[in-house]
């Protein structure tokens, strides 16, 4: 692997995607599975890295292979990092996208580190090529990397005058690297806020509109119709547990408080029915 990495130093067309993809093939040149990309699959639940929508899994390189754009055009890429496993996430087309996303933008707090200091005795040190380890976190990238940042530190949601789940940065010293990682995966293109609304915030609206419809008809008693709205709830905690589930983040950040509740759900309620909605949750949140 040594001699490959130095080959693909001095020529990065020899870069193998059959090898990070980790492709097999019969005799007859059919694929018949490609390793990385499963497995990449089964950890992450089907979703992208970074939207947590349900995607065709493209292998995204964390730090780009071939180039970094913008804050250092002369780097030349992480082409040493092209198979290496904490390098690779999976990721759908528009946020890695070329132009309107990733592609190959890595901003940094720091310096960019080369392939030099990445080796040991003039020799590749596979440790050094770790994104846990030093000298590439003493970089501090500005893009969150699923498997060591926690995303709920740096982001956070809302709801825009179109009823869209807005992502936002979190408060305090962690702004920096929520704002950047939005804007350099555009995680609030048009496409994400419409289906983080109906896949999240909707069927929730939807249950509580039908309680009320329901009690509004005499067709439940008050007693019934605090149950359905606790049991709502209840099922909305319920599915934060599940990593399965689509925009897992959003799902844990609407039951996350008291504050979290309302400015994404309750508000979008008519005025009338916000106080009680709010109340009962309060009140399930405060049942041991």
């Amino acid at each position: 692997m040594h001699d490959l990495l130095e080959a693909i130093a001095a020529n990065k067309n020899l870069i193998n995607s059959d090898i990070y993809r980790g492709k097999i093939r019969n005799e007859h040149k059919q694929t018949l599975r490609e390793e990385v990309v499963e497995a990449l699959e089964a950890l992450y639940h089907g979703k992208c890295a970074y939207c947590e929508q349900f995607t065709e899994t493209y292998i995204e390189h964390y730090r780009p292979k071939n180039g970094v754009n913008g804050s250092n055009p002369r780097h030349g890429g992480y082409f040493w990092l092209c198979y290496e496993w904490s390098n690779l996430v999976p990721s759908c087309h528009e946020c890695n996208k070329v132009g309107t996303a990733k592609g190959n933008h890595f901003p940094v707090k720091h310096t960019h580190v080369t392939f030099a200091q990445c080796k040991t005795n003039g020799v590749l040190d596979f440790e050094k090529c770790n994104a846990h380890q030093s000298p590439l976190l003493d970089e501090e990238p500005y893009l969150l990397h699923p498997e060591i940042d926690e995303p709920s530190l740096y982001l956070t949601f809302k709801i825009d005058d179109f009823k869209r789940g807005i992502a936002l940065t979190s408060e305090g010293q962690n702004q920096d690297r929520g704002r950047e990682t939005i804007r350099i995966c555009n995680l609030n293109r048009t496409e994400l806020l419409r289906k983080r609304q109906e896949v999240v915030i909707d069927p929730i609206l939807k249950g509580i509109r039908r309680a009320f419809g329901r009690l509004s008809k005499n067709s439940i008693a008050p007693s019934t119709f605090l149950e359905e709205i606790r049991d709502i709830i209840a099922d909305q905690i319920e599915k934060t547990k599940d990593e399965k589930c689509s925009f897992t983040l959003l799902q844990k950040k609407v039951v996350e408080d008291a504050n979290s509740f309302r400015s994404l759900l309750v508000e979008q309620l008519p005025a009338e029915q916000r106080e009680i909605i709010q109340l009962c949750f309060e009140k399930y949140q405060s049942i041991p």
